[in-house]
C-alpha cells in the first residue's frame, strides 16, 4: 500500500526453502522503481501482488524493474498469484535470469535441503486467477538460462481472497508486449493460456530466441492438455506440452514477430500450437533442422491467422 518507492542496489541471499522467502514483494503499490538489485532466493525473486481486501480498490501500477540479476528456483519476475486488485503499467527490462551454479555455496544449501533442481520454474510469469485486471505490461531485453519455462501467462478462475465468499469470475489479461528475449536450455514450452469462455488479449512476442530441450514421445505429440480452470497457476502445472516452444490456448489478437526456435536434438512436436485462437499473426518464424514432426505449427479451432516470411 505504498507510493513513490525506490529500491536500488540491494543484494539478497536467501537459499533456504520456505513459503515466505521471496526476494521483493510489491503489494498494491504505485510509482515504484526497482533497479540494480541482485537477488538469489529459493522462492520468487520479484513479485507483484494485490491480495489484501483493504487494498481491493487500489491498483498496483506504474512499476518499473530494470537492471536486475535474478536467481531463483521458483519464479524470477512474477505478477500473482494473489490477484484481487488491478495491475497496470508494469515494466520489466534489461535484466538477467541466472542459473545457480552447482559449485555455488548457496546452491549447495538448496540442493542438500530439498533435493530439487536449481533451475527456475519460470523466468517470467503473468497470472490473473482471482478476478484481477492486468493491463499494460512491457518486458524487454531479458536473458535467461536453464529455466524450466521461459514465459508463463495464465488467466484462470481460482477465486481466492474475497472471491471465496461469492460466485467467482475470471479477470482479464491484455496489452502485453514481450520483446528482445534470449533463452538458453529451457525445459517446458512457454504457454499463454486462458480458460473456456475467456481470452488473453492483445499479446505481442517479438525478437525472441529460444533453445529448448528435446523430447521424443509419440504420445506427447497428441497429448490433450487439461484446462485446470481453478488450479493453482504454475509454470510446472503441465510440464511437457505437445509443443516444443510456444503453446497458445484461448487467446485473441496475438502477434509473433521474428521468433527463432531451436531444439537441442530431434523432436517430433510442432514448435507452436494455437488452440481456440483468433486474429493471429506469425511473421518471421525460424526453426532449425531438429523439428522432424508432421507440422511446424498446429492450428486447432483457430480463426483469422496470417503467416509471412517463415
Amino acid at each position: 500500500g505504498c507510493s513513490d518507492v525506490t529500491i536500488r542496489d540491494i543484494t539478497i541471499r536467501n537459499p533456504l526453502h520456505g513459503p515466505t522467502n521471496d526476494g521483493i514483494d510489491i503489494q498494491a503499490c504505485q510509482d515504484v522503481t526497482i533497479s540494480g538489485c541482485d537477488i538469489y532466493t529459493s522462492d520468487d525473486a520479484i513479485v507483484l501482488k494485490n491480495r489484501h481486501p483493504k487494498y481491493n480498490m487500489r491498483p498496483c501500477k506504474n512499476i518499473t524493474v530494470t537492471g536486475c540479476i535474478l536467481t531463483s528456483v521458483c519464479n524470477c519476475f512474477k505478477i500473482g498469484t494473489e490477484t484481487i486488485g488491478q495491475f497496470r503499467n508494469i515494466v520489466f527490462s534489461n535484466s538477467t535470469v541466472r542459473f545457480a551454479q552447482p559449485t555455488d555455496s548457496l546452491a549447495r544449501i538448496r540442493v542438500n535441503e530439498t533435493k530439487r533442481p536449481l533451475r527456475a520454474s519460470s523466468g517470467i510469469s503473468i497470472e490473473s486467477v482471482d478476478g484481477s485486471l492486468i493491463d499494460g505490461v512491457v518486458i524487454s531485453n531479458i536473458t535467461m538460462e536453464e529455466v524450466k519455462c521461459p514465459i508463463f501467462i495464465r488467466l484462470a478462475n481460482r477465486g481466492d481472497g474475497v472471491q471465496k465468499v461469492k460466485p467467482t469470475m475470471p479477470g482479464k489479461i491484455k496489452n502485453v508486449l514481450i520483446t528482445n528475449v534470449n533463452v538458453r536450455n529451457a525445459w517446458f514450452a512457454s504457454s499463454i493460456t486462458a480458460i473456456p469462455g475467456s481470452y488473453v488479449e492483445n499479446v505481442t512476442l517479438s525478437n525472441i530466441n529460444v533453445t529448448m530441450r528435446k523430447m521424443i514421445d509419440s504420445k506427447l505429440v497428441d497429448r490433450v492438455v487439461d484446462e485446470k480452470v481453478d488450479a493453482y497457476p504454475d509454470a510446472n502445472m503441465w510440464a511437457n506440452l505437445p509443443a516444443t516452444s510456444f503453446f497458445f490456448r484461448h487467446v485473441d489478437d496475438v502477434a509473433c514477430n521474428m521468433i527463432r526456435c531451436e531444439v537441442d536434438g530431434e523432436d517430433n512436436r510442432p514448435a507452436m500450437i494455437f488452440d481456440d485462437a483468433q486474429d493471429v499473426i506469425v511473421n518471421g518464424l525460424i526453426l532449425d533442422e531438429n523439428y522432424i514432426g508432421d507440422s511446424a505449427v498446429r492450428l486447432v479451432n483457430t480463426r483469422c491467422a496470417r503467416f509471412a516470411n517463415c
